[in-house]
């Protein structure tokens, strides 16, 4: 869908040439006549609504939508949406909602506690992926994604909706137990970023409601809550009229419909509606500003930004086409922004423009760039004189045909694509949609709304708009993170510094040039190949080019008139000579562009198109990743051809890449997360390269020439290994990557022999982190083995997923010490013997030991217990449903199947055994993994803590913003 809706105000960093705003993300909540409201959008719009979706409203004034939709086949979305979020607390219910929102899982009119998570995970559900739920300022959402839909499927589904809806039963205990989880969720989400984002949304909504309603709420609230006082908010906002239900999937629509009204005709609301919140007004001067500082971001963002109030409005033909040009603004303000980052001259690491709009009533738009501290004014300076160019001299012809054509080919794609859309995603869309009071279109609704508002808009009309939006509202000044000012002063050394710019003239900005492309010479005709093989179990065919190029290609349905692309060669990580240059090299090869075209002039070229691409490093090869329409495919491998052949390989990207990763590198040692890539990662590979990050001593000797050492050699001569899935005709792949890939001299390449990794069995690691933040990292870890072994390796994974279902319950549910306690196996590809099972919590620095002894006791239960079959089933089944739902994937078969196949032919067996072998794993064989490798002579422990936690929480952060 075009119209992208953000849940909450987002604050963050984009990178260069990117567009991060949102149409729209607006609420129905506010200061209205009724707080509750049981119209459709549409019934109050004079845009039609998507004829796919089938609306309902029951009596008790809850309504629903029912969607049929068959990708992924069999399975089933259901949404429940309540209009409720934090803005609705009262002053003593800060963060209830948010409680609230985990308490419905924790015990019920059906379910006792502890057994909703089992039910899920024993008819093939996930905790986290297939059922979860979310509470922002203005809605809270849940959510599960059925693994089948027949009718007993979705009664169980909708009877567990019901219970979320007006079932929870709110437990005592179960409430002090789920405390414990909550402030351990507050605990892993707090950073230095956090902070920043609370203190600078304090600022941005002040005077408003919002200010003071982060959704996680504060310590004091959560501290003392009881059950009535859960209760209280429940009954209030937990009513049928303030819901609305979503179905989108695999199943009958009028089976469905009977269902839906048989669960939730009954519901109704408890006591007295409450009354609507004053959500207040901004509280600003006409200019403001605002300074955070915040040293362990090691960098600054200065914002320029414009705030206002809006009033509310149901959705029109008016407001589509003032969204659709707000569009067409932020999208060219974000392609200058990216040319400027791209300047060598520039102090700006990466900039953003964005626009979001917030439980519409507060407008919020501007732009946001990342500088060196001592750098702000000059950043404050560029960042001035890109909007300011836009208020004097508006936009180019050029400019506009360029977004026009992207629009315009977005909606194309999306109507091409509309038929195998994925029901997850088209559930969020539908009631993202109707919680903001906005109309369901279906794609080719929105290309015929869309298409005559761009063919008509003007340069000038444009111009107009984005004035009278940026001149309505409050200029915000805003410097945040590791810049050093005097405090007292530091909001009016802020103005002043802009002040000064307003009062110097600005140039006009440079108009982009026309660009030619294709460029390089290619043959009309390409050789045919050498030899043809049909891998007719899979459904693909493989072309062999001699010793130049290989080419497996496999058709699929899964995605209407898509295909995805992988140009492998080279050895990848295998081969690095130095650590940290398979980072740096992916950074300088993906903003260089070509040897002619910066980055940014390649995605000039590409407006209009589907196409694309990047550039990765693997472990065992390098790698051009693209997607595109199929009727784009050619300019996709005109493009990779292109950054292949002609790569650039440019001293600036160099330099910027450099720039960004010292501004990483001054942050890093400032967090418990940025530790475990510089101490934890290297740690559990014996330091070898390719294994988290070496010192910034290291790092900082890299030079482009380490760069263009290693990856120049593998893109001209290195043979090619080409993957193709989609919507294609596999012949017409073989004679477009025959003209296109053929004729390169290619040569054998000297291949580096790879150091194997030395896992540190038997040792401990303690790092210290200069943090204020109380927040420590455990992870312990077992030498397992590589990946070749495709049994072996299958049967580790359900190790892991046992693993961490008992860690969870351990951890989370008994001890409330980590909000989310995590497993996983990891299994080398290129180094023999290689391997691990790793577990890994996140909780309060005191809890460390706690934490550490529960990782092993849930690892010694693995020895020596036995794996019942019920709970073997409960990790079991969740893969087997995301396996069934793999295999209807382009990505799936283009990375775990095709690409390297021609190097690894057992690849393309494995789809054929996969499901089968998963379902005959046995209790036994897993008991029998962790036996062998879950014992103490095979473990590693690391740990990150920081060295003198002060216990300063977001709420102090919130409450120094305020005031």
């Amino acid at each position: 869908m075009l119209r992208i809706i953000f849940l909450v105000i987002v604050f963050t960093v984009v990178n260069q040439g990117s567009w991060l705003s949102a149409v729209q993300a607006e609420s129905a909540a506010g200061t209205t006549e009724s707080c509750f409201s049981t119209a459709w959008p549409h019934e109050h719009s004079e845009l039609t609504v998507d004829p796919s979706l089938h609306f309902g409203r029951l009596d008790n004034g809850l309504r629903y939508v029912l969607r049929k939709n068959s990708e992924p086949r069999e399975r089933t979305a259901i949404y429940l949406g309540i209009l409720a979020g934090s803005v609705q607390e009262r002053d003593d219910q800060r963060g209830l909602a948010h409680f609230v929102e985990h308490m419905v899982f924790n015990g019920s009119t059906h379910f006792a506690p502890g057994e909703l998570i089992d039910y899920f995970q024993s008819i093939g559900m996930s905790f986290g992926g297939d059922t979860n739920a979310l509470t922002a300022y203005d809605r809270t959402v849940y959510k599960i994604i059925l693994p089948n839909s027949a009718r007993q499927d979705l009664q169980q589904g909708l009877l567990v909706m019901s219970d979320f809806a007006r079932g929870a039963t709110f437990d005592p205990g179960e409430v002090d137990r789920e405390r414990g989880v909550i402030l351990a969720e507050m605990t892993a989400r707090d950073s230095a970023d956090y902070r920043a984002f609370v203190a600078e949304s304090a600022f941005t909504l002040r005077g408003t409601r919002a200010a003071e309603r982060m959704p996680i709420g504060v310590m004091e609230v959560l501290n003392q809550a009881g059950s009535e006082d859960l209760r209280a908010f429940y009954d209030a906002w937990y009513r049928p009229e303030n819901m609305i239900l979503v179905l989108v999937g695999d199943f009958d629509t009028a089976e469905a419909e009977a269902l839906v009204q048989s669960h939730f005709a009954s519901l109704h609301g408890r006591g007295e509606a409450p009354s609507c919140p004053d959500l207040g007004r901004l509280a600003h001067r006409d200019v403001d500003a605002f300074y955070h500082f915040e040293p362990e971001l090691g960098s600054t963002e200065v914002v320029l930004e414009t705030v206002s109030g809006k009033q509310p409005e149901h959705d029109s033909l008016e407001l589509q086409r003032r969204s659709l040009y707000r569009l067409l603004v932020g999208r060219m303000l974000n392609h200058r922004l990216g040319r400027l980052v791209e300047d060598p001259a520039t102090v700006i690491n990466t900039a953003g423009y964005y626009e979001t709009t917030l439980l519409d009533r507060f407008r919020i738009a501007g732009v946001r760039a990342k500088v060196e501290a001592e750098q702000w004014q000059q950043g404050l300076a560029e960042t001035d004189r890109v909007i300011r160019q836009a208020l004097t001299y508006g936009f180019t012809p050029s400019e506009m045909d360029r977004v026009k054509r992207q629009l315009l080919a977005e909606l194309d794609q999306a109507v091409q694509t509309s038929q195998t859309r994925d029901s997850v995603t088209l559930a969020t869309t539908v009631l993202s949609h109707l919680q903001v009071d906005r109309v369901m279109m279906s794609p080719e609704q929105e290309r015929d709304l869309y298409t005559p508002m761009l063919e008509a808009v003007t340069a000038e009309e444009l111009a107009t708009l984005f004035q009278d939006e940026w001149g309505r509202g409050t200029v915000l000044v805003k410097v945040i993170g590791a810049t050093e000012l005097p405090l007292a002063d530091a909001p009016q050394q802020i103005l002043a510094a802009y002040r000064t710019l307003q009062e110097a003239a600005v140039a006009p900005p440079e108009a982009p040039e026309a660009l030619a492309f294709p460029y390089l010479p290619v043959p009309d005709v390409g050789p045919s190949p050498s030899e043809q093989e049909t891998f007719g179990d899979i459904g693909a065919v493989r072309y062999r080019f001699g010793d130049e190029l290989v080419v497996t290609v496999k058709r699929t349905d899964f995605q209407k008139e898509t295909v995805v692309v992988s140009v492998q060669f080279g050895q990848g990580k295998k081969g690095l000579p130095r650590p940290g240059l398979d980072l740096l090299a992916a950074a300088v090869v993906n903003n260089s562009g070509s040897g002619r075209y910066r980055a940014t002039e390649l995605q000039q070229i590409l407006a209009g198109s589907s196409v694309q691409f990047r550039f990765q490093i693997g472990e065992e090869a390098f790698s051009w990743e693209g997607q595109a329409l199929q009727s784009d495919l050619e300019k996709l491998l005109q493009m990779i051809q292109t950054v292949l052949v002609d790569q650039g390989f440019r001293q600036d990207a160099y330099e910027r890449a450099m720039e960004n990763f010292a501004l990483m590198y001054r942050q890093l040692p400032k967090s418990v997360e940025g530790a475990v890539r510089l101490f934890l990662e290297p740690f559990f590979a014996g330091g070898v390269p390719g294994f988290g990050l070496p010192d910034w001593d290291v790092f900082s000797q890299l030079q482009l020439a380490d760069v263009v050492g290693w990856l120049e050699p593998s893109f001209h001569h290195a043979p090619l290994e080409i993957s193709v899935v989609g919507d294609i005709d596999p012949e017409q792949v073989r004679d477009l990557v025959a003209r296109y890939f053929i004729g390169r001299p290619v040569q054998e390449m000297d291949r580096l022999p790879p150091t194997k990794p030395r896992f540190p069995a038997g040792e401990t690691l303690q790092e210290s982190v200069a943090t204020s933040i109380d927040k420590a990292v455990v992870r312990t870890a077992w030498l397992t083995e590589d990946f070749w072994d495709i049994s072996r390796s299958r049967r580790l994974h359900v190790l892991a997923a046992v693993f961490e279902d008992r860690l969870r319950r351990e951890v989370r549910e008994r001890l409330g010490a980590s909000y989310s306690p995590g497993v996983y196996s990891y299994t080398s590809r290129s180094y023999e013997g290689y391997g691990m099972v790793v577990a890994e919590v996140v909780a309060e620095s005191g809890r460390v030991e706690t934490v550490g002894e529960a990782i092993e006791a849930v690892a010694a239960s693995l020895r020596n217990a036995v794996i019942d079959d019920a709970e073997l089933e409960r990790a079991k089944n969740p893969l087997a449903t995301s396996l069934k739902q793999s295999v209807r994937s382009n990505r799936y078969w283009l990375h775990s199947v095709l690409a390297l196949s021609s190097r690894h032919p057992e690849q393309l067996r494995w789809p054929l055994t996969m499901v089968d072998d998963f379902a005959a794993v046995t209790g036994e064989e897993v008991r029998t993994l962790a036996d062998r490798y879950l014992v103490p002579q095979r473990r590693a422990v690391g740990i990150v803590k920081p060295a003198a936690p002060v216990h300063e929480t977001s709420e102090t952060v919130l409450e120094e913003a305020l005031n």
